[in-house]
């Protein structure tokens, strides 16, 4: 693993990169320069680290990916497992024998994926190096754009999306807050939704904690999606119904209300003196 490593200034003209929206030139630099890079190409990086690297959104980088984005850049989403395909041309270099040595060796330690198809294909010189490829996918088994394949625990990443949108506009207005849209501030919401919970349940929960927190220098902080929807404590906040503060007393309102009860007992108590007058 290197501790550096260039990027070539004809890079930014490559007229691909030209192309590429702002999310796409950063994500392809970050895959030819991170620390994850070997000599192949050909190398395992979860999604999770290239999210918490870049801080690009999760779901931004999946999409790109899943259009083939950037160019010459494959993703197997089974194994999480990236193929840049111009590696070798972004960062040249090395011992010949020694850079051959090592991608012999990364091919043996994820033979699981198919993407090698695609390395031999882009350098054939290494069919002839490589033992045995044992029996990758057959060419074009992988379609590209590459397909998203959601596990269990990704394939609801999409759901509900307009309603945690709501949720999030609701919390910034009623909180003075600018939270993004971006899949730290979207995961509880879309779990709370998920079990049953309804976008008015999420907004009573806003409204109760803000009313409790919103003035308090401390408890302001907490106002944020990652603690109002966490599951431990969603239901007590959504039942944590704000005080409502009785009048403070004072002497003129202690006098108004004495007044008031004098002037209520008084048509009783003229209403006796009559019947008394009468002999009743």
């Amino acid at each position: 693993m290197s501790n550096y490593r260039t990027l070539q200034t004809r890079f930014w003209n490559d007229k691909d990169v030209l192309k590429s929206g702002k999310d796409c030139r950063y994500l392809l630099a970050y895959l030819i320069l991170n620390k994850h890079v070997n000599n192949s190409g050909v190398y395992e990086l979860p999604l999770s680290t290239i999210t918490y690297e870049t801080a690009i959104p999760s779901a931004t980088v999946r999409k790109l990916f899943a259009n083939g984005l950037p160019k010459n850049v494959y993703y197997d989403f089974d194994n999480e497992i990236v193929f840049v395909k111009n590696a070798r041309v972004y960062q040249p270099g090395g011992n010949p024998a020694k850079v051959e040595k090592g991608i012999l060796n990364e091919f043996n330690q994820t033979t699981k994926t198919p993407l090698w198809n695609l390395f031999l294909d882009a350098y054939p010189y290494f069919k002839g190096v490589f033992p045995t490829v044992t029996e990758p996918l057959p060419k074009g088994s992988i379609p590209l754009p590459i397909p998203i394949a959601l596990d269990s625990n990704k394939k609801n990443e999409g759901k509900f999306e307009p309603e945690i949108l709501e949720i999030i506009a609701y919390l910034n207005d009623k909180a003075d807050k600018d939270f993004k849209c971006v899949e730290a501030n979207m995961v509880n919401i879309r779990a709370r939704l998920k079990d049953d919970y309804t976008v008015d349940d999420c907004k009573l929960v806003v409204n109760n904690m803000v009313a409790k927190w919103k003035g308090d220098a401390k408890m302001n902080e907490y106002l944020r999606p990652i603690t109002l929807f966490q599951p431990k404590k969603f239901d007590g906040y959504r039942n944590a119904k704000p005080q409502v503060e009785k009048e403070k007393e004072t002497s003129g309102s202690a006098k108004r209300r004495q007044i008031e009860r004098l002037l209520a007992r008084k048509p009783v108590q003229e209403e006796q003196t009559k019947l008394m007058e009468n002999g009743v």
